[in-house]
């Protein structure tokens, strides 16, 4: 489930720092006459940096191209984060770029990149890691007057001419060079930029469970239990010779037998880009399944949230019997049921784990998709959010598999007719996913509109009901979120 924090070199802030374009200082003519008796020369200020000698981080870059103006914020943030069904997961990047100008002039560009991973199920740590690093990734010379500053980088890659404000709090600087962009922002640094390295690093893979024969097509009897992580462990060395899950699809959407075949019937090349060597006959995988009875009347979950590896999970209804509902997945697979008290059913939960790292959970709760909203919209139309998602920690949302950094919203519709729900005005990539009350897991996601990274639904919708509406950043991504809704 980790992923590491690409640190950025020069070249992603949009320019490679080549070509040089200094003006060339004119020497005064010691031949032109004076009305002086004596020949005299304003004398050379001489270069005072002591107001900008220390540590400066880029704020802002602003580039401009066909006709456009575009502003990247830093510092670079990225974040994934996923917590419920005893599962807490939490995955934070920062990357910086920092001038740091010695009292000699001498600057040196640094790169400082920090990154940490948290992972634990049922309150026991699986996985905590944080590293730092700081990268030196060129240099120049700074010199000036108060307030009027220049900073020659090296091998003629570009200059920088800076002014400080009177506060001392920012400095700005416009650019000579070919590839530079427009304007760079800086802002005083008060952080490390000594070094780096890894700070705490711990990993404690759990064992597969071990469950005795009891000569039935399940491992294991959960009775009438529900809660979050009721079974859960690693997956090697786990058989395969109970009953046969449903294939490990990687289309998400394929949610039962009916919708598997729909999605392969007629299409002869499907080997790569659906199924896990579906053309094997004999083509089978190690899985653990699981009895459960229905304790009461109404809707469940059946989930393997947390789960690290390519698998499936499908409930039937009892050892080779009717498929209820199959769901595939990496980091989790959702199957929803409407039971009814003293109903039996089996859960299958099959994989294609990879050695020691395969990790899973399997959990059993009560399910109303009202009780997933983080905050209530009410009936509002308009611009009904405005704000950043840095503090949001929802993750994937089934049927949305790229939204990171998100939260829900009730909404109840003040009128029967069409909604639209967008994120216009937001300033990152979005995904947006709908769904309505009810047994069900179905919902609509869109992730970009048309070649806008904003994102866009349109419903029916009835006055009264409510739905849920699920809002993100791409992989994660952070900054300002919009959300806006219209009935027509």
């Amino acid at each position: 489930m980790s992923k590491h924090l690409s640190i950025p070199v020069i070249a992603t802030l949009g320019f490679t720092m080549t070509g040089c374009d200094v003006e060339e200082k004119v020497e005064p003519d010691d031949s032109v006459d004076t009305d002086t008796e004596t020949d005299t020369e304003e004398p050379e200020e001489e270069s005072d940096i002591s107001a900008i000698v220390g540590n400066w981080e880029i704020s802002e870059i602003t580039y401009s191209y066909e006709g456009e103006t575009e502003i990247q914020t830093f510092p670079q943030q990225s974040s994934e984060s996923a917590t419920g069904y005893g599962v807490v997961y939490s995955q934070v990047g920062v990357a910086r770029f920092i001038l740091t100008i010695a009292q000699s002039g001498i600057v040196e560009f640094i790169q400082s990149a920090s990154y940490s991973v948290e992972f634990s199920i049922a309150g026991e740590t699986i996985m905590s890691y944080g590293y730092s690093g700081v990268y030196t990734a060129g240099g120049g010379t700074a010199s000036g007057t108060p307030n009027e500053y220049t900073i020659v980088l090296d091998d003629n890659n570009g200059t920088l001419n800076c002014s400080l404000t009177e506060s001392g709090d920012e400095m700005s600087c416009t650019t000579i060079g070919e590839e530079m962009p427009d304007s760079i922002l800086l802002v005083p640094y008060d952080g490390d930029v000594s070094g780096g390295g890894e700070s705490y690093s711990e990993v404690n893979m759990p064992e597969t469970p071990e469950y005795a024969d009891n000569g039935e097509c399940y491992d294991f009897d959960l009775t009438t239990q529900t809660g979050d992580a009721l079974e859960w462990g690693g997956f090697e060395d786990v058989g395969d010779d109970l009953v046969d899950g449903c294939p490990l699809a990687y289309d998400s959407d394929i949610t039962t037998e009916e919708d598997i075949e729909e999605e392969t019937e007629g299409d002869e090349d499907t080997d790569e880009d659906t199924f896990e060597d579906p053309d094997e006959e004999d083509q089978s995988y190690p899985e653990l399944a699981y009895r459960w009875e229905v304790p009461t009347d109404g809707c469940y979950i059946l989930t393997t949230f947390g789960t690290n590896f390519d698998h499936s999970l499908e409930v039937l209804d009892s050892c080779g019997g009717t498929s209820l509902g199959c769901s595939s997945g990496n980091n989790r697979s959702d199957v929803l049921i409407d039971g009814v008290a003293g109903q039996q059913v089996i859960a299958v939960i099959t994989g294609d784990a990879y050695g020691g790292d395969a990790i899973f959970n399997f959990s059993v709760q009560p399910y109303d998709v009202l009780d997933t909203a983080n905050e209530s919209l009410g009936s509002q139309v308009g611009e009904v959010f405005s704000g950043d998602n840095s503090n949001w920690s929802l993750g994937n949302v089934v049927g949305c598999p790229e939204m990171g950094a998100a939260t829900s919203f009730s909404w109840t519709a003040p009128s029967t007719g069409t909604a639209t729900i967008d994120t216009f005005g937001s300033a990152l990539d979005t995904v947006l996913s709908v769904k309505e009350s009810g047994c069900t897991l179905e919902s609509e996601c869109n992730d970009d509109i048309d070649t806008d990274s904003s994102s866009m639904l349109s419903m029916p919708v009835t006055e009264g009901d409510t739905y849920i509406i699920y809002v993100g950043g791409y992989d994660g991504e952070i900054g300002d979120l919009v959300v806006n809704i219209t009935v027509e």
